[in-house]
């Protein structure tokens, strides 16, 4: 089954936009990709700080 790309469309500020656009411009991306990458990051980034949270968490824990 082949995939399909669906768009919607988000309100950003005028700034984010800009920035959006211009980093677009200078990678030679389009303005979705820089989007799409940066949500990924970001989701990446929580993850990330969760496990490492609840990690120190279960590592203080002298029961365990």
């Amino acid at each position: 089954m082949q995939a399909v790309n669906v768009s919607t469309t988000i309100r950003v500020s005028d700034a984010t936009r800009q920035r959006v656009a211009e980093l677009a411009a200078a990678t030679g991306r389009r303005m979705q990709t820089i989007v799409d990458e940066a949500v990924t990051a970001y989701a990446r980034t929580l993850f990330w700080e969760s496990f490492e949270a609840s990690y120190a968490q279960i590592a203080d824990d002298p029961e365990r």
